[in-house]
């Protein structure tokens, strides 16, 4: 993390997602992470041919995910594990919470993505509580995230988890916020609030970032492999 966002008080990120569903910080993370985090996904590749994890193409080819970065990236295990990551965690859920899931993945031209919610969980209930930590790697102003400001207090409310584009407009296009931001700044939000990547036309466009979802339910959780030659204190 860089330092104006180390030196920033973790109440503050906890006050403003209860406040409006999000927070966020321009360039939060360094250049030095930044290229870390790619260089260590360029070196895992696809997991195609080989006897070690790498990542796939999901929703034919509009988006690459990797799912297993603790398993390839000692910078990545550093970040999860951070203080500043388990002091603002600890002060929003104030006892227990997990790793649910994690990727870095990419978003390419042309996908069209459903405004909906994260907080669905296996059972098909909306009744998991979390947080949804989102990290640009590349410079995004295009097909940018996009959230719902105030949307986290009324979709709980509620069973269900997709919008269509058409009911978001009508009702709720002032309290659309885009996030156009250099690499390295970082998006919290609460799952019950209801987001997208904007569509973009560009088929050149690329938008690189790391997704991390934490959340109360101890007992579901998408497998998490990691190199135990990270950990340095249990």
């Amino acid at each position: 993390f860089n330092k104006d966002f180390l030196n920033l008080d973790y109440k503050v990120i906890s006050n403003e997602i209860n406040e409006k569903g999000f927070f966020s910080f321009d360039k939060a993370l360094t250049e030095n992470f930044v290229d870390q985090i790619l260089n260590d996904v360029n070196s895992a590749g696809l997991s195609l041919n080989n006897n070690n994890v790498g990542g796939v193409y999901y929703t034919h080819g509009n988006q690459f995910f990797f799912s297993h970065l603790l398993a390839v990236s000692k910078s990545f295990f550093n970040y999860c594990t951070s203080n500043k990551i388990l002091d603002f965690c600890s002060d929003y859920f104030k006892e227990k919470y997990r790793l649910k899931c994690l990727r870095y993945y990419e978003n390419f031209g042309g996908q069209n993505m459903q405004w909906h919610t994260d907080n669905k969980s296996q059972t098909n209930k909306n009744d998991t509580r979390g947080l949804i930590i989102i990290v640009y790697l590349s410079d995004v102003f295009d097909g940018e995230f996009q959230f719902i400001e105030g949307s986290q207090e009324w979709s709980s409310k509620n069973q269900v988890n997709d919008y269509n584009n058409d009911y978001i407009n009508k009702n709720f296009s002032k309290d659309i916020v885009s996030f156009k931001k250099k690499a390295g700044s970082i998006v919290i939000y609460n799952t019950y609030g209801i987001h997208r990547a904007k569509p973009s036309k560009d088929k050149d466009f690329i938008r690189k970032s790391l997704f991390i979802q934490i959340d109360e339910n101890l007992d579901v959780a998408t497998p998490l492999y990691i190199n135990t030659e990270f950990i340095e204190n249990l």
